[in-house]
């Protein structure tokens, strides 16, 4: 009788760690794991293997060599897709050499086992083949650790009553006005349909007051969307028109008095509106440092890439790296200015691309096969003798470390320099090394160089000595994320913040302005940031939608426009995974504020009130007010009555002039000429005494 082979079975919510090598099959689910060193790994099922085209079997692999692979890719995508699949693996390590655009790419997901597309052609660049079988599992959002986040916010959910505002472009919209609401509460008002989602609930602003009033169940909100699509952050100040009122968007803003600012844009900029970015986010802040009295706190929700749709206005570089930039802009200026960040567009890097181009590793170029320009060389000693003679470095590196020696002679006293540029795509950010300005050796860095309107260089250091005479100098130049440390011999010289420019593009050195001068570089090192790999799980239609050249109404399926608004997939994948930790963090982070800025609550009883001079609401209800010192607390946790009834809280009356709008039984808090003012409305005769909840400083 043959012998009888049974895999480990059960339901799979019963799956145990399988040893090494050990099968299982789930009974429920049909599904089939192998043990493995670290842990459990699942195989593919049949339907998976009906989504996958294999590279090698459309005649796909290493005897193409080093010629141009654009048309051989190219063609692979178009029949893989013709056949239905979703995803290609490349089973044959290989690194294809592309030049042209891979403009059949979109909707495929590219994995593989080392099998790598190297390209100098940008169109190109966010296409990659992962090959790692790394699933992320990680923190998406970042926010700095201080004393002041959510501060503002801390204390309105302390209160229970709090004002959320979104401030943004298209993205955002999806909804009017909530006010007033609290989880589980039947509230009735209009919204709008959200963008080119298939019910209006598919917008991140809509999800955004569900998973907030869940979170704070007995908190009351109000949510105030002060969205305009098509808008640009440079737009802070032009005129727009809410509810029958038109003025500065910013003072929209202002007037709904928020505890928590949400701030969304860049899917509308294009790569020259980009590079102001950070410039728009500091007006902003210091509009608010300027106006407000109480500051909000600032959240800032990074824009995902617009749909990578090669051929057209929507795929190439320009499209693709300008709403690259404005999250990276967001994601590092907001961290700068204390903002927390809401990272939509790196989940959404992860799960499109398989990459974290946040985190960069290097990797070491060969200079020889990317360098070109009009210097001489002998030996591997680069030598620069006349004004304007260049070296390019085609790295195409939003990230890299570069090492050299570097040498002058005949260098007179005065302004002319060794030009570094870096992050060039059209613009550059801009390291000038001065051999003898001032008769010493100089470094001037200018990291934000590509908004040279509105910033100036941002670090520089002065040697001792001049740097004429022909002694060798080593320069190492490191750029990572969003820091950039420059060393001479070994010393660190320099730390500086690139918060405004991190395009992936050329490096170059320039001989600016330096006469008889002789520049000479010798044991250059280049190494390019390389970044980690992930699974990736969203296709370009996954995101979007179906994408139809110029029709961007709403697709069927599962929504989305199929350029820059989300698809219900795309919304879940990417937005509500951040938004969710936002709302965690928010609510973990808040109670560490309260204890660190040293407030408790105290109550306070007050029986003398006075009678405002309009003495009754419009509604009819008697008013009183009370002035308490500003100095003495930050925030009114409750207002209730002698028999222990609490009043409502009205977070929209912020002047006193406003109190009349007060309902009986209603209560409002503001700050008015260095006091604290509290009005409370109420029907028939005051009662002795009423008790002011608030929070002290200890």
């Amino acid at each position: 009788m043959a012998n009888k082979i049974q895999f480990k079975r059960g339901l799979k919510a019963q799956l145990p760690t399988l040893a090494v090598g050990e099968p299982g099959l789930t009974t429920d689910t049909l599904e089939f794991f192998v043990g493995s060193a670290s842990g459990n790994i699942q195989m593919a099922t049949n339907k998976d293997l009906r989504n996958v085209a294999i590279a090698s079997a459309y005649g796909v692999n290493a005897s193409i060599g080093t010629v141009d692979a654009t048309a051989l890719l190219n063609g692979l995508f178009t029949l893989a897709k013709a056949a239905g699949k979703r995803i290609i693996y490349f089973d044959i390590p290989h690194t294809y050499v592309v030049t042209g655009d891979l403009t059949n790419a979109r909707d495929l997901i590219l994995v593989g086992d080392g099998a790598k597309i190297k390209s100098s052609n940008l169109n190109n660049y966010f296409i990659q083949i992962a090959d790692d079988n790394n699933t992320y599992n990680e923190r998406y959002n970042s926010f700095p650790e201080t004393g002041a986040l959510f501060k503002t916010a801390s204390i309105a959910l302390t209160n229970k009553a709090v004002n959320v505002t979104i401030w943004g472009d298209s993205i955002s919209t999806g909804g009017s006005d909530v006010l007033g609401i609290k989880y589980g509460m039947n509230h009735k008002g209009p919204t709008e349909q959200s963008p080119q989602g298939l019910t209006p609930s598919d917008s991140y602003y809509l999800r955004l007051i569900d998973m907030l009033t869940a979170k704070f169940p007995d908190v009351s909100f109000n949510f105030y969307n002060r969205a305009v699509g098509g808008a640009l952050i440079q737009n802070s100040e032009d005129n727009q028109t809410f509810n029958g009122v038109t003025k500065a968007w910013s003072a929209h803003i202002k007037d709904t008095n928020p505890d928590i600012l949400l701030m969304a844009f860049g899917m509308n900029t294009s790569l020259e509106y980009s590079k102001t970015f950070r410039f728009c986010m500091d007006r902003i802040l210091s509009y608010i440092d300027a106006n407000y009295t109480k500051k909000p706190s600032i959240c800032w929700l990074t824009t995902p890439r617009s749909t990578m749709a090669l051929g057209t206005g929507w795929g190439d570089y320009g499209a693709q790296l300008s709403r690259h930039l404005a999250a990276y802009a967001a994601r590092y200026s907001g961290l700068l200015k204390g903002g927390y960040i809401i990272d939509a567009g790196r989940v959404s890097d992860i799960k499109r691309t398989g990459f974290d181009f946040t985190i960069p590793t290097m990797r070491e170029m060969t200079v020889s096969e990317i360098v070109s320009g009009t210097y001489s060389e002998s030996g591997g000693v680069y030598t620069f003798d006349a004004d304007g003679e260049t070296m390019n470095l085609a790295a195409q590196a939003s990230d890299f470390v570069i090492e050299f020696d570097l040498s002058v002679t005949g260098a007179a006293s005065g302004t002319g320099s060794l030009w570094f540029g870096y992050n060039s795509a059209g613009s550059e950010s801009v390291c000038l090394f001065f051999p003898n300005l001032a008769a010493l050796g100089q470094i001037q860095n200018y990291t934000n160089f590509i908004d040279s309107e509105h910033y100036s260089y941002t670090a520089d250091y002065v040697d001792s000595v001049s740097w004429n005479g022909g002694t060798w100098k080593t320069i190492r130049i490191e750029k990572r994320a969003e820091v950039v440390n420059i060393y001479v011999n070994g010393v660190r010289v320099i730390r500086d913040t690139a918060a405004v420019n991190n395009l992936p593009g050329s490096i170059r050195f320039l001989m600016n302005g330096t006469g008889s001068a002789i520049y000479k570089i010798r044991n250059l090192k280049l190494y390019k940031g390389n970044y980690k790999q992930y699974v990736p799980t969203l296709t370009e239609r996954d995101m979007w939608g179906a994408f139809v050249d110029g029709d961007y109404n709403t697709k069927a399926g599962t929504g989305g426009n199929g350029v820059n608004h989300p698809s219900t997939t795309g919304l879940d994948a990417t937005y509500l995974p951040v938004l969710r930790e936002f709302v965690d963090d928010l609510a973990l982070i808040s109670q560490k504020t309260m204890l660190s800025l040293g407030l408790i609550p105290i109550p306070r009883i007050v029986s003398t009130w006075q009678t405002a001079p309009a003495a009754t609401s419009t509604s009819g209800a008697n008013l009183r007010y009370q002035n308490v010192p500003l100095t003495d607390f930050p925030g009114v946790v409750s207002l209730t009555k002698p028999d222990g009834t609490r009043l409502t809280l009205r977070k929209d009356i912020q002047k006193y002039d406003d109190a009349i709008k007060l309902l009986a039984g209603e209560f409002a808090v503001y700050a008015s000429a260095g006091l604290l003012q509290v009005f409370i409305a109420f029907t028939g005769t005051i009662e002795a005494s009423y008790t002011i909840t608030a929070y002290y400083y200890a």
